[in-house]
This record gives structure tokens, C-alpha cells and sequence, in this order.
């Protein structure tokens, strides 16, 4: 009898402790749902995780499991579907979060459907992050009161008939609805890092996070706000510029125009100096092969916001970028325009007994 107090105890307890989430497939040991079974397209195996052999698949160690569900799209089938038909009906009336796993080999879409008798609701999820995996979060607390919800349905690269590329996915997980269930998107907004989180972010995604606001008593109120992290190095390309350029002007280039807008429509860039800078310049000819070297003799930078003009050029270079020809400046300069635009004297800023130069307080 003693043996069996503890399992009666835990029993009688697990209506108190609530249900946080619930895997519905992890492929681990074989597949959980009946995928594909009365119907479906193609079919879906279990395979090794390919990030367990290869670290740079899963940067952001997303996905740590051994296996996964591996699915072949139906060429000649703009909607070739994955579907799982449950006996059970799926209860939506808390548990109306669902996250996955995918996988992909190319920039696409995917959509995930329930469906029941009379009753149906479908997310799509933009894919912009290729062979690596990302997870994707769709909000369906608009069934919570649904109650025939019986299949779960992918379709990846939907309404393409010509493809037939191979999917991933895995840790399909259904979760309580959070605070930001029911939020209506707002076209006017990229990412609030909040609940508006409108934005598919591309190559560079694993150094874009959002974060709890430090300084949230300040001009920006806001709960949470984005972090960048640059890589160190990053950019320093002696060798395959071509390539390093394309992917980390990409991994920049949404995030910046995303705050720049953000900041004009909330009234702040007049009052926010944005400036974007590099210690100097890649040379114009080559450096080995592929690569350029450090340069310091021309090279660009730009502001907005701050009460600078908009839409001005300053400044050019010979027709080849190697020296600058046109209102050229040093980077002190660059100093003193940024200190301007704050208001502030940089003579005022000197520390005593170092005493500068009049030459390095440079000319706005």
C-alpha cells in the first residue's frame, strides 16, 4: 500500500500544478502523430538532426534534439500537405499558443492549419533564414472557441506547384495564450519588440534579440526594445569581400530602416542623432583574390535625424573611391558635427591639464 501513496499523491496533484505546454512531436524514438496516414502528400521520415554534427546549423542552439521529421514537398502540387488526424479533439480554450521548428533550404512561406468539422483556422510564417533553424510562433487564440479541431495541416511553400524541396521542422508545441494573444498587427510598424513583431528578419537574425528596456524612464517608455550584437571582426574583409559585404549589409539593413522609421513616426528623430560609421574604408583595389585591405584615404559616413537636413550629399571622392576630392574632412570633423547637433562646446568638454590641440576640435 505504501508503495502506491507517492504515484496517488502526484496524481491528485497534477490538476493543481496546470499544464504549461504540450509537445505534440518531437520525433524522438519515431513519430508521436499519425502523419500522412488516410491522406496526405509524400511522406514523412525521422532522420538524424543535422545541427548535431554541424554547430553553424543552430547558432542560437534552437534545436538540441537527436531526431527529426524530414518532408519532401509534392512537385507538380501547389499545396501539397502534411496532415495529422488526432482521435482527440484539440483544446484551444487556454492552450492557444502553437511554436515549431523548421528547417529550410530556401527563402519561402509556411502555413499551419487546424481543421474540424465546420471549423478551420490557419497562420502563414514567412521563412527569410535558410539552413538554419528558427522556431515560429503562431497566435490562434481567435478558436479558443472551437471545439472540432482534429487535424493539424503544413503546407511548405504553399500555392508553388513547381517545387519539391525538402523541409524540416520539429518541436511542434502547443502553449498557454500570452500577452500578447490577440494582438491585430500593425502595418505602420515593424518591431516593437513587444507584441508588434511584424518584421522576417533575414541573415543576422541570431545577433537581433529583444530585451527589458534599461533605461525605460527616458524619451523611449517602451517595455522592451531591440539588441544588436556585432560580431567582432565581422566585417573585416581581407579575403571573400563579396560575400561577407552581402551577408552583413543584409543582416543590417531591415534593423536600421526599422528604427529610423520607428523614431519619425514617434516624433523622436529629430531629437535622436543616428549615426552610422566605420573606424575607416575598404581599399578599391584588392587585397589577394577576393578581399580588399583597410583605407583611410576616402571613405563614407552618414547621420540622420539630430535637426541635420535631410536628403544632402557632402563630399566625393576620385572616380575610383581612393581619395576623397570633394569637402573633405578628418574625423574630428565628424566629432564636432555630432557635438553640435547635441549642443554641446567641445572646449567646454576638456579635462584639465590636457589641454588640446585647437586642430582636434575639429570643424562641424
Amino acid at each position: 500500500m505504501k508503495r502506491r501513496l507517492f504515484p496517488l499523491i502526484w496524481l491528485s496533484l497534477l490538476p493543481l500544478l496546470g499544464m504549461t505546454q504540450v509537445v505534440l512531436e518531437d520525433f524522438e524514438g519515431g513519430m508521436k502523430l499519425p502523419w500522412n496516414q488516410a491522406f496526405g502528400d509524400s511522406t514523412l521520415q525521422v532522420v538524424a538532426n543535422p545541427a548535431l554534427a554541424d554547430s553553424t546549423l543552430d547558432p542560437l542552439l534552437i534545436n538540441e534534439s537527436a531526431e527529426v521529421g524530414s518532408y519532401d514537398k509534392v512537385e507538380g502540387k501547389a499545396y501539397s500537405l502534411l496532415i495529422a488526424v488526432l482521435d482527440d479533439t484539440l483544446d484551444l480554450s487556454t492552450m492557444n499558443k502553437f511554436t515549431v521548428q523548421v528547417f529550410a533550404s530556401k527563402a519561402t512561406s509556411f502555413i499551419l492549419k487546424l481543421e474540424g468539422t465546420g471549423q478551420a483556422i490557419e497562420k502563414k510564417q514567412n521563412i527569410a533564414v535558410t539552413n538554419r533553424w528558427i522556431e515560429y510562433s503562431f497566435d490562434f487564440s481567435a478558436a479558443a472557441n472551437m471545439t472540432t479541431l482534429t487535424k493539424i495541416i503544413l503546407f511548405f511553400d504553399p500555392g508553388v506547384a513547381e517545387s519539391s524541396d525538402t523541409y524540416l521542422f520539429d518541436n511542434l508545441t502547443q502553449l498557454p495564450a500570452d500577452e500578447c494573444s490577440g494582438t491585430t498587427p500593425d502595418p505602420e510598424i515593424l518591431d516593437d519588440f513587444e507584441c508588434q513583431r511584424n518584421a522576417t528578419y533575414g541573415i543576422g537574425f541570431q545577433n537581433i534579440k529583444a530585451v527589458e528596456n534599461p533605461f525605460s524612464e527616458g524619451i523611449n517608455t517602451s517595455a522592451k526594445v531591440g539588441q544588436y550584437t556585432d560580431g567582432a571582426g565581422a566585417w573585416d574583409a581581407h579575403g571573400g569581400l563579396k560575400a561577407n559585404h552581402s551577408k552583413n549589409s543584409l543582416a543590417v539593413d531591415q534593423p536600421i530602416g526599422g528604427l529610423l522609421q520607428d523614431l519619425d513616426q514617434r516624433g523622436l528623430l529629430d531629437e535622436t542623432l543616428v549615426v552610422f560609421a566605420s573606424e575607416f574604408g575598404r581599399t578599391p583595389g584588392s587585397q589577394g583574390s577576393d578581399g580588399r585591405d583597410h583605407h583611410i584615404f576616402g571613405f563614407t559616413v552618414w547621420m540622420a535625424g539630430g535637426g541635420l537636413k535631410r536628403g544632402v550629399i557632402h563630399g566625393a571622392t576620385d572616380e575610383i573611391g581612393f581619395h576623397a576630392i570633394e569637402n573633405r574632412h578628418y574625423v574630428t570633423d565628424i566629432h564636432a558635427t555630432i557635438l553640435k547637433q547635441l549642443g554641446l562646446d567641445s572646449r567646454k568638454l576638456e579635462i584639465p591639464g590636457r589641454k588640446r590641440l585647437e586642430i582636434d576640435h575639429g570643424k562641424p
